[in-house]
């Protein structure tokens, strides 16, 4: 059994500038304190008896957490999160369009200000962009939609599309009006393409690492960015993979847990355990 390795957290850093060192620092810190949370939240919901005062961030290569159960036993945990990489692209764009958006916005003249409030001042508006279509070609439709949302009839709730408002850019699928009991407006952008499943990929992934830790080891895929699919989307496949390469895992047990709902979806255990 290998024995545990903390390994010196500034060995691999002699060339690095320390102002560079400083924000290496920051990022796995907010890295740590999100996997701790994280985990936090997984323990409750799948009601294992943790000493919440014995859970630590661990150094690579050991496994992500370490704790001890209620027993005194100490247990290593890896995280992993379920998520396809298109997709956290998509959703990064997704919310940098809605800043290009809210920041024209506020670039405008008062009077421009005052004509779209008077059109959608009390809406929120959603746009929803065609699959193919790139974020700079996105970015470029922000003025026409704000040109265009000045001419919308006060007492219109539906969507625009090209059928119904012709002007509107090629890039955009519909822009869709829905009236608030508040004062707006609001602006959202539809993630677009649809999503593949990379449960199995994402586990597949961490079989083959190698951990240094004499604990047993489990591991928690967890859905976070990621709406969690259907589970015939994934089980199916999930556990076929586990029943062909159970031999040569590294954890005693699989988890997937959906931080969403804070619902554990999935829990199996190696089987002779």
């Amino acid at each position: 059994m290998l024995a545990n390795k903390v390994l010196n957290p500034t060995a691999a850093w002699p060339r690095v500038r320390p102002n560079v060192r400083l924000r290496l620092r920051i990022v796995n810190d907010r890295h740590a304190a999100r996997e701790i949370a994280i985990f936090r939240s997984f323990v409750t919901a799948a009601g294992l008896a943790v000493d919440d005062e014995s859970i630590e961030k661990r150094i690579p290569p050991e496994p992500d957490i370490l704790c001890r159960l209620g027993d005194s036993a100490y247990v290593a945990f890896e995280l992993v999160e379920i998520i396809e990489q298109s997709h956290a692209k998509r959703t990064t764009e997704q919310s940098r369009l809605k800043a290009r958006l809210d920041q024209g916005y506020v670039a405008l003249s008062v009077d421009e200000k005052s004509e779209i409030c008077a059109s959608v001042g009390n809406a929120l508006i959603y746009i929803n962009f065609v699959d193919d279509a790139n974020f700079n070609v996105r970015e470029q439709t922000i003025q026409g939609i704000l040109e265009t949302l000045k001419t919308v009839d006060p007492n219109f709730e539906g969507e625009l599309t090209r059928h119904t408002t012709p002007r509107l850019h090629a890039a955009i699928c519909s822009i869709g009006i829905s009236r608030l009991s508040f004062k707006g407006p609001f602006f959202d952008v539809a993630v677009a393409g649809s999503l593949g499943d990379p449960t199995s990929r994402s586990i597949a992934a961490k079989w083959s690492k190698a951990y240094a830790t004499p604990h047993p080891i489990e591991l928690v895929a967890y859905y976070e960015l990621q709406p969690d699919p259907p589970e015939i989307l994934w089980r199916p496949e999930l556990e076929s993979f586990l029943a062909a390469n159970w031999s040569n895992a590294p954890f005693r047990r699989v988890w997937v847990y959906d931080c969403a709902t804070q619902a554990i979806r999935f829990s199996l255990i190696k089987p002779g355990l």
